[in-house]
């Protein structure tokens, strides 16, 4: 349905769209996608994928049967909002299915009735219906629109969707399996909403809603699912929140070039100065993703029309998914943001399930990747994740893109590969090829004719075998599908109950030229012969039941054993046996070692301590060797170190880990361990640096992971942990299952003791004149500016939040002042007037260029005729904040405006956190006005936060200056 920015404008310009908030922001659902498909992408290279999936369903009946789900993978998620309201934050998530194996058998004896493999050109998709959650980041201030997996509902699959008992019981073990997993595999981020700026633009709470686009829940719309994520932003310059939107609210983005657009409420525009608005350096993305305006309207409030577009620095890698046969090549290059080609510093290919070099395939510098050959893949399929690195301008700096590769023993796919079908279930059998290129697959069947078939589409066919009187207990026809190469499919009709078991009833693979032994467990007749033939398909068999694969391509030969008594078959069974080329890649089967250690901890590296602020990591190194198989060396797969954890040795659960995106435990949260995969900002508690070594093999049998341990735990309390990790064959191994030093470590926690003394706050005059002495800097010298230096001692600060205050209750709603205004003395007529800016250095920003005022005390400069004032790098240093306080003589305190005196008259109240991850809460002011010359000099006291029941409020008790 068309919606043109023609209707959309004459729509807003009907009056206010905003609902009271104070700006109203919609991204639109392709370039949340592509967002999406950044952060997957990003995780296959950082042990933070989504892991295989696998499971076995059982159900119940005349036909009693098991399915084996066996490594099941996921691709990239991407919205839909054909289930979207308004009314809340509902959208839905879908991916494809794109590698696996399904393989159905009889419960009683293990007969085939179906297999076949799963590639994404099949089709089948996972659908979650989720609500979009709104995360607070506690350091940085950031709320996150994200999604996550494991909270999803109304989960559906269309694997087996024709099979509703057991899809049901495929939802809910998805479900369960969503719910165990990591949260840096389950939650990805959409939006991100600075909440720490201090202009009257600058956000303070928003709320989520999810809204569909004109037309796009028709079921054959050409834009159906498309829809945008509505963020409604209270600013500081807004009292209150405004009103929730209901199903008549205008759609945001038109048609067109735009992906964003950001609706402005009237009565705020007069904050809107110069060519950037403050609010929109307020929304950021994940990655290197900004909101780039495009056009400005205002039909009633100010509309501002853009897209999410990559920064330069975003680099990307092309093609971000693609599928190549064994023994194939395929080229890969390196963009930046722009689309631009650019020349990669190094380029990396890894298999996430090869335990062998060469299943890694190989990569050159150009970035041209070659796949294993199909004797060395050694999987009927691999995911492969292509790097490519980029050194920048910056010591250490690099710059990470990740791209897919499916690699697939064989081209074409089939389905099935091999089936068993009673009589009810023989009127039509549908088949289905698909080509990794997406062309047409050719269906012919192969002698002796059972049936007839007919071509429904370029991939699907229709199989409907001959019925009647004389129709054979066991009927076999096979069909080939041929793509550039062939491959065999069988269809066993099975008229008649089995009397014979043969085991086993099912062998997956056997490669062409090896030998699989077929036996009878139970004897039917001893003494009566046994006839081996090979009903159907490739290879020989001998009368011990010894199989001999033979064949040019893959396929399924039928292998019965008849039981004949003086010409008569009194019994007969079959086993159903699939060949191909495929040698499968062998694996490890014990562990030489497996420890845990504390980096440069004690007692042998057994035992650590970390400061319980919820930030400060401690570095734990996580050793795995496996042994030798016959003479081989296979280290742990990618997918296996993906799965490796901590866990409590109480009770014994495993150890929360933190997503992707989050620093640490935050005030609030109910953890109070959890484990990072990857260092922060903060100090290790270790006293060393991070290490930089390989979260993946680092010799033939060697593997090394690093864990970053977080704690909120009371002061003085001890806990031990071990690590586990989950094996491709399914099997736990654990670190305590020897009783090694490293089995286990033992971390305590502690808290900050911190002195007053501990700080210290000193003055340097910077400009004005003076400064050898503290009486003359102020009785002789009048216009000044002096830089107060507050420094803790044991640590610097990284970080620097002036809080908003109710009282003594922080409230993140509130915009608090962050420049402070005295006068000499109390008359109106009183000209000898000072005022405070800040000077900080935030860890993860620029260094600052100006001294940082207050909006309201830049309005008083401007008046003043002054411009921005520049930082004094002489007395300036990262990891200090400075308190400037500057001195005029020519602002009589009668020329401003009562509530502008009222709003820069409050002490400042600063949370800074240092080095380590500590909190340090201080309330800065200037001296009592019945104390001479107060408005020279400030007066600093501790706060100490109580948490209460709601997270992250907090009521601060003053504590008087020692």
């Amino acid at each position: 349905m068309a919606y043109s920015k023609r209707q959309m404008l004459e729509r807003l310009g009907k009056g206010s769209a905003t609902l009271g908030w104070g700006a109203v922001a919609a991204y639109s659902r392709s370039r949340l996608n592509r967002l999406l498909m950044q952060q997957y992408q990003q995780r296959l290279d950082t042990l933070s994928f989504l892991p295989p999936f696998n499971d076995e369903l059982a159900f119940t009946g005349a036909r009693a049967a098991v399915i084996e789900l066996e490594g099941l993978e996921f691709g990239a998620p991407r919205l839909s909002f054909i289930n979207a309201s308004l009314s809340n934050s509902r959208a839905r998530l879908i991916m494809n299915l794109i590698a696996g194996r399904c393989t159905t058998v009889q419960l009683s004896d293990g007969a085939l009735i179906n297999t076949f493999n799963v590639t994404e050109a099949m089709g089948y998709t996972l659908e979650i219906d989720l609500d979009l959650m709104l995360v607070t980041g506690e350091v940085d201030r950031h709320g996150r629109v994200s999604l996550d997996l494991a909270h999803g509902s109304s989960l559906r699959c269309s694997l087996l969707q024709d099979q509703p008992p057991l899809n049901e019981q495929l939802v809910t073990a998805l479900e369960t399996w969503f719910h165990g997993l990591p949260a840096r595999m389950t939650q990805f981020d959409l939006g991100i909403v600075d909440l720490q700026g201090y202009h009257p633009l600058s956000p303070r709470r928003f709320i989520i809603r999810t809204q569909a686009a004109p037309g796009a829940k028709l079921s054959q719309a050409v834009n159906q699912g498309d829809g945008a994520v509505l963020v409604f932003i209270r600013v500081s310059a807004n009292s209150a929140d405004g009103y929730y939107p209901d199903s008549s609210y205008p759609y945001l983005i038109p048609d067109g070039n735009y992906s964003a657009s950001l609706l402005l409420d009237r009565s705020l525009t007069r904050y809107a100065d110069g060519q950037q608005l403050e609010i929109l350096n307020s929304l950021l993305f994940p990655g290197t993703y900004a909101f780039v305006e495009a056009e400005r309207h205002e039909p009633f409030d100010m509309l501002v029309l853009g897209n999410i577009d990559p920064l330069v620095t975003t680099y990307s890698v092309e093609p971000a998914e693609a599928v190549i046969k064994a023994g194939e090549a395929l080229s890969f290059t390196l963009h930046d943001g722009q689309g631009r080609a650019v020349s990669a510093s190094r380029w990396h290919a890894v298999s996430l399930h090869s335990h062998l070099p060469q299943g890694h395939g190989q990569i050159d510098s150009k970035g041209r990747y070659s796949a294993p050959s199909p004797q060395d893949i050694g999987h009927q399929s691999l995911t492969v994740v292509v790097t490519a690195e980029l050194d920048g301008t910056k010591p250490g700096e690099v710059f990470v893109a990740s791209a897919r590769l499916q690699v697939s023993f064989e081209s074409l796919a089939t389905f099935p590969n091999a089936a068993s079908y009673w009589p009810d279930q023989q009127e039509v059998i549908p088949l289905a090829g698909w080509q990794k290129d997406a062309q047409g697959v050719q269906w012919s069947l192969l002698e002796p004719f059972h049936g007839e078939l007919s071509d429904q589409d370029q991939h699907r066919a229709l199989f409907v075998p001959d019925r009647g009187p004389g129709v054979r207990p066991l009927v076999v026809q096979q069909v080939q599908a041929h793509a550039g190469q062939a491959r065999d499919a069988a269809l066993v009709m099975v008229n008649s109950q089995p009397l014979l078991s043969l085991y086993p009833a099912h062998v997956a693979n056997v490669q062409h030229g090896q030998t699989a032994q077929l036996s009878e467990p139970v004897q039917f007749m001893p003494g009566a012969d046994r006839r081996w033939r090979v009903l159907s398909g490739e290879g020989e068999v001998d009368q011990t039941g010894a199989f001999s694969s033979r064949g040019q391509h893959s396929g399924t030969s039928v292998v019965t054993c008849e039981v004949v008594s003086n010409g008569v078959v009194f019994a007969s069974g079959h086993s159903v046996v699939q060949h191909s080329d495929l040698e499968m890649e062998g694996s490890w089967k014990e562990l030489n070692q497996f420890t845990v250690r504390v980096m440069s901890g004690q007692d042998g590296n057994r035992q650590g301590r970390q400061f319980n602020n919820g930030f400060q990591q401690l570095e734990l190194e996580v050793y795995v060797e496996t042994a030798q198989v016959n003479g081989k060396d296979y280290p742990l797969s990618v997918t296996e170190l993906a799965t490796l954890g901590l866990y409590h040795e109480r009770t014994p659960e495993r150890v929360s880990t933190l997503a992707l995106e989050r620093e640490g435990i935050e005030l609030g949260d109910p953890e109070l361990w959890a484990v990072s995969t990857r260092p922060n900002r903060f100090h290790l508690a270790n006293g060393r640096a991070a290490a930089a070594a390989p979260r993946r093999a680092v010799t033939n049998r060697e593997s090394i992971v690093y864990l970053y341990l977080h704690c909120r735990a009371g002061a003085g309390q001890t806990r031990q942990f071990y690590a586990g990790f989950q094996a491709d064959s399914k099997q736990m191994h654990y670190s305590t299952d020897t009783t090694v030093h490293n089995a286990r470590i033992e971390v305590s926690a502690a808290q900050l003791q911190v002195l007053e003394n501990d700080y210290s706050f000193t003055r340097q005059r910077v400009d004005g004149g003076g400064g050898d002495n503290e009486q003359d800097d102020f009785d002789f010298f009048l216009t000044t500016i002096d830089y107060w230096t507050f420094r803790y001692t044991h640590a610097k600060f990284v970080s620097c939040e002036v809080l908003g205050m109710e009282g003594n209750r922080v409230s993140p709603l509130t915009t608090p002042n962050i420049s402070m205004i005295t006068w000499e003395g109390p008359s109106q007529h009183d000209r000898m007037f000072s005022y405070t800016g800040l000077i900080f250095h935030d860890s993860l920003e620029p260094y600052p260029e100006t001294v940082e005022f207050d909006t309201v005390m830049e309005s008083i400069r401007k008046d003043l005729e002054l411009d921005a004032l520049p930082v004094d790098r002489r007395w300036y240093a990262s990891g200090s904040l400075v308190l400037v306080n500057l001195r005029r003589e020519d602002v009589y305190r009668l020329t401003l405006l009562d509530w502008v005196k009222r709003w820069l008259t409050p002490s400042l109240v600063v949370l800074l956190r240092d080095e380590n991850g500590n909190s340090h809460y201080r309330r800065f002011s200037y001296l009592s006005t019945s104390k001479p010359e107060h408005r020279n000099y400030f007066d600093h006291v501790s706060v100490s936060p109580h948490v209460l029941n709601a997270p992250q409020r907090a009521v601060l008790t003053l504590h008087n200056n020692a």
